[in-house]
């Protein structure tokens, strides 16, 4: 079972008062299970808009038409009177809507819009809705799509970054033609939002099975994306094989996805690296953050005795 944060118990504990259903549902739930820490949570519920802003007045609105609210719940972390993070959950609730995004009364029904069985799970605290064979398909360790993966990965490419960063974080495998299908459309991710596929890169490699993962992927051409295609045709044979065997050790390594993006961009040319991290736009301060690794570990490289190091 899932153990709720304190604040997801509160809204369906909420929902459930006002004799409402109330489930967590999607990624969130299939992270829970697996052991991680969702800061993003979706709650859905056959709740109408008016009933969700009478019962969470300080909720903010991002869709009247789909019927969702947003409720933050971060604290800043202060050391020594400086603050250095945040932490927290943020939650979105929203209505049940069918595969035609019409609203509806069924919680199956909202599941079944899921782009795969894995994320077609919902939790309410007591028990599970699972319409589609999620659980089980969990349980194996399995990512499969809720449709032709051909037809998903053609029109929505960047479900072919959350399928690696799945397999990245939870060690679930697809299929070979789940693998074809993923091959045939990987360079469609260059015509998406390039910041997206960042964020998902960086959660593949901030996982237990990035290893492994990360070989795929360049298999399968990610790299292209990541560098450009002309990045990629000018890595050196050093580099090529420093990438390879990152693939051997980056799990040896603390699980931060900062470092683990720096230690992807560590095998290769200063140059290099600025290149890719411009054209990717990473969220800052992950950019700020490799952008400065980049020029440090050129400093680094150069400093030769034992009090440049100390000063270093």
């Amino acid at each position: 079972m899932i153990k709720f944060p304190k604040d997801i118990k509160k809204i369906i504990s909420t929902l459930t008062t006002n004799r409402f259903e109330g489930y967590a549902v999607g990624a969130c739930v299939r992270d829970s299970m697996a052991g991680l820490e969702p800061v993003g949570w979706d709650v859905a519920t056959n709740a109408k808009l008016d009933d969700l802003k009478a019962m969470f007045e300080d909720a903010k609105v991002l869709s009247e038409k789909l019927s969702i609210i947003r409720l933050e719940f971060i604290e800043e972390i202060v050391e020594n009177d400086e603050v250095v993070g945040e932490e927290g959950i943020i939650v979105d609730i929203h209505t049940y809507r069918d595969k035609n995004q019409q609203l509806c009364d069924s919680v199956d029904e909202d599941l079944k819009r899921a782009d795969f069985t894995c994320d077609a799970i919902g939790y309410n605290g007591m028990g599970y809705a699972d319409p589609i064979g999620g659980l089980a398909d969990f349980k194996a360790k399995k990512i499969n799509p809720n449709t032709d993966p051909d037809a998903l990965f053609a029109g929505k490419p960047i479900k072919i970054m959350e399928v690696f960063a799945m397999m990245g974080q939870l060690g679930f495998e697809v299929s070979a033609d789940i693998k074809d299908a993923m091959k045939k459309h990987i360079k469609k991710l260059n015509d998406e939002d390039l910041t997206r596929v960042g964020e998902e890169f960086g959660n593949m490699l901030n996982g237990d099975y990035s290893g492994k993962t990360l070989k795929l992927f360049i298999a399968m051409g990610g790299v292209h994306i990541i560098l450009s295609d002309e990045g990629f045709n000018r890595l050196m044979p050093r580099e090529k094989s420093d990438m390879l065997m990152l693939c051997e050790n980056i799990t040896r390594t603390q699980k931060v996805v900062e470092r683990r993006l720096g230690l992807f961009y560590s095998v290769l040319s200063k140059n290099k690296q600025l290149k890719s991290i411009e054209r990717i736009n990473y969220d800052e301060p992950i950019k700020t953050y490799l952008i400065d690794a980049a020029n440090d570990l050129t400093t680094l490289y150069f400093c030769n005795t034992s009090d440049s190091i100390k000063k270093f």
